[in-house]
């Protein structure tokens, strides 16, 4: 055989054997990107839960906030001392607490659809409640200091008794939702 046709040969086998490692390393590098890209589409979608996890924690966040803002304002309203009630008419006591406590159980509707419901229910459920009988009992004490008839029947005894029971509930509200926002705090 000549010179050249042992370079040809040379080449062809020289192309064939490079042709061949190209086509391994193209092989390689494409099981390398799949698995890079689904390790990328699993991250987005684990990035994606957490985001969505985050937004729906925040928002309890927000919603719970507003509550516990709403009562707290209420606590403070009926806790007003004697004399600004007697300087006042019941007309204008009336109306402040009568939208407090509205603000209160718009509140308390917004954190039971928030939820979660089996956990915040009966804390919910009972602030509201107890917002509702010392709310009336303030303004049947209004009633009695204006010495106007008053109803529910109401001393000065009950209205505190009914306003501590009131922060108490409320301190319960504060633990269930707190309970709520952070499940594994102790």
């Amino acid at each position: 055989m000549d010179e050249w046709k042992y370079t040809l040969l040379n080449g062809v086998i020289s192309t064939v054997g490079a042709l061949v490692v190209g086509a391994l390393a193209f092989v390689a590098a494409s099981r390398a990107a799949s698995k890079g890209i689904d390790a990328a589409v699993t991250a987005a979608v684990t990035s994606n839960e957490g985001q969505q996890d985050l937004t729906l924690w925040k928002g309890r966040r927000d919603t719970y906030a507003a509550l516990l803002s709403a009562v707290a304002a209420f606590v403070a309203l009926i806790k007003t001392p004697e004399g600004y009630i007697r300087a006042r008419t019941v007309e204008e006591l009336e109306g402040p607490v009568r939208a407090a406590l509205a603000d209160v159980e718009q509140h308390a509707n917004l954190a039971r659809l928030e939820g979660p419901r089996d956990e915040i229910e009966i804390p919910v459920r009972s602030v509201v409640a107890f917002a509702r009988d010392a709310g009336d009992h303030y303004l049947s004490w209004a009633h009695v200091l204006h010495d106007l008839p008053a109803w529910p029947p109401v001393d000065r005894e009950l209205l505190l008794v009914t306003h501590q029971r009131l922060v108490q509930t409320q301190r319960q509200l504060v633990d269930a939702l707190y309970a709520v926002l952070h499940p594994q705090a102790p």
